[in-house]
């Protein structure tokens, strides 16, 4: 956040535990309105020329939390939330393979479901986040970083979805 907040652009900040989800199962059921939660982050994402998603690999794939928030705005018709929104991920793990994995695993679902997934991917090892209030990274990934976030930037110039 601090290096996108000193450019132009306006930010901000959407974390999963402020729109809480029911486990997706496929409904199928008109007379069941999927959670408003869904229909919010939706809408969100539809009102951005792009999107840092910062990611923590489990197990070589992207967090449950994440895939479960991605198939409810697909099934309420997420191409209009992701349709050409500029995605740069983050992607926080344990090794460098688990989280390439996790990486195409996100750029996979995303791209089908219209966005436009930007590379490099910024891979942070997750020892180098410090557990404190700053946030800060213990380790120098300013390289990393600053590539990822200047594809981004430039992409979503390029494309600017809301003008």
């Amino acid at each position: 956040m601090r290096r996108l907040a000193v450019t132009d652009v306006v930010l901000a900040q959407v974390h999963p535990a402020d729109y809480p989800l029911p486990v997706f199962d496929d409904p199928d059921d008109d007379a069941t309105p999927p959670p408003e939660n869904a229909r919010l982050i939706a809408g969100r994402l539809a009102l951005q020329d792009g999107l840092v998603l910062v990611a923590r690999e489990r197990g070589a794939g992207a967090p449950a939390l994440l895939l479960n928030a991605l198939e409810w705005i697909a099934a309420i018709g997420g191409d209009a939330a992701f349709r050409r929104l500029v995605v740069a991920l983050a992607i926080v793990g344990d090794r460098p393979v688990g989280g390439a994995l996790c990486a195409q695993d996100l750029r996979t679902r995303l791209s089908a479901l219209g966005a436009v997934v930007v590379t490099p991917t910024i891979l942070l090892d997750r020892t180098a986040i410090l557990d404190d209030a700053t946030g800060r990274l213990a380790r120098d990934h300013g390289a990393s970083l600053d590539a990822g976030l200047d594809a981004l930037l430039d992409h979503a110039r390029a494309l600017g979805r809301q003008g």
